[in-house]
């Protein structure tokens, strides 16, 4: 799995794409097949037999593959269509097919358009034109230009509008990194100030004592290089997402890992049924990696509640001497317009990108992926060695 869970998302939404396909083609083979003999008002045609069947089947079935190769898809198709014409069988509803592989060739092609293929086709075209069987009827060639023209001019557009869609979610997902790095950058703010006061605090009470016995001060200098040792350890993840903050900062300590049960009581509140399964022994790591796993558990509680509603979800905490782990998994079924929001970050929410660049600031892990009962899980591991 990789780190985001971007693999199982796109492949599930990919497998539903190529059998939204395979039924398109099902759908076009059908109309093929129950639509020959149709057409065309001369009584010269040629009568439907085996070989036209074959050729609707040839100018229908490529769909399937209409987006993974639109190129040969067209070239297949219009084949298909070029040799109905020259067996001199009457038009039928396969070219229906024919205009949809245009679509979808001028929908579905990549950066570098395949030129071969318009050419092929162009070619395919015009032999239709020379060798239509009577140039009188309107199904050929002139009907099929002007079908061509305006099948490519709206998959041409679909294409416009879909790289725009993109470009625009890209911009978003940048936006929200950059806001989402602008809030830990604040957040590590108040953990780094919040250090150096009580190492500024216990400093100057130790100054202040007329006479410090050997134990006291142990203990004061014992506080003091763990808390400076924590602070140093947070202030070099700061470098490189601190930026101004025009409203200004909290010294107020950041919320912890012990906050969870009141984050788990607010969410039952709210009509979300969650339960909180803590394993291990918590042990003493820095505000900063308590914060991220916090925020990471109330992030993906409120993607639950948001997009699965009023269900249940499993909040499980792992405390070991090499890393703090949560997870957060629901049973709430989500629909694929909230997949793709959940992989790419676009609009709805940028939680999953927030939880990303939280657990990237100290190295972990991250996963986040449904379930295979139709749920949603997230998954962040925080190595804790550099942080103690």
């Amino acid at each position: 799995m990789t780190e985001s869970g971007r693999g199982p998302t796109w492949g599930r939404l990919a497998g539903r794409r190529r059998a939204l396909d395979a039924l398109v083609a099902l759908a076009a083979l059908a109309l093929g097949l129950g639509g020959l003999g149709l057409g065309g008002g001369h009584a010269h045609y040629r009568p439907t037999d085996a070989l036209a069947v074959a050729l609707a089947a040839l100018t229908t079935a490529p769909l399937a593959w209409r987006r993974a190769s639109p190129g040969w898809v067209l070239v297949v198709c219009g084949s298909g269509e070029l040799a109905n014409v020259l067996a001199g069988y009457r038009p039928g509803l396969a070219w229906a097919a024919v205009l949809f592989a245009v679509y979808s060739f001028a929908a579905e092609r990549g950066e570098r358009t395949e030129v071969w293929a318009i050419l092929v086709w162009a070619a395919e075209l015009g032999v239709m034109t020379a060798a239509a069987p009577h140039p009188n009827d309107p199904w050929y060639p002139g009907g099929l230009f002007a079908a061509s023209a305006f099948a490519w001019l709206r998959g041409d557009w679909s294409r416009s509008r879909r790289r725009e869609e993109e470009r625009a979610r890209s911009e978003r997902a940048l936006a929200a990194v950059a806001d989402e790095r602008a809030r830990i950058a604040r957040e590590l703010h108040d953990v780094v100030a919040h250090a150096l006061g009580v190492i500024v605090m216990q400093a100057g009470g130790a100054g202040a004592l007329a006479e410090l016995d050997q134990a006291r001060a142990r203990r004061v200098l014992s506080t003091i290089e763990h808390t400076g040792r924590q602070a140093f350890a947070e202030m070099r993840r700061l470098v490189g997402v601190l930026r101004d903050d025009p409203a200004g900062g909290t010294l107020a300590p950041p919320p912890s890992m012990a906050a969870l049960p009141a984050l788990v009581d607010e969410m039952n509140e709210a009509g979300l049924s969650v339960s909180l399964d803590v394993e291990g022994t918590p042990s003493a790591v820095g505000e900063g990696v308590q914060l991220s796993a916090y925020r990471i558990v109330q992030e993906a509680l409120t993607n639950t509640l948001k997009h699965a509603g009023r269900t249940h979800a499993a909040v499980r905490v792992c405390w070991s001497e090499e890393a703090l782990e949560v997870e957060v998994t629901d049973d709430g079924a989500v629909g694929e317009d909230e997949l793709v929001r959940a992989v790419t970050a676009g609009s709805g929410g940028h939680g999953l990108v927030g939880m990303r660049e939280r657990v990237a600031l100290y190295g972990g892990a991250f996963e986040a992926a449904p379930t295979p009962s139709g749920g949603f899980r997230v998954r962040a591991r925080l190595p804790l060695g550099s942080v103690r």
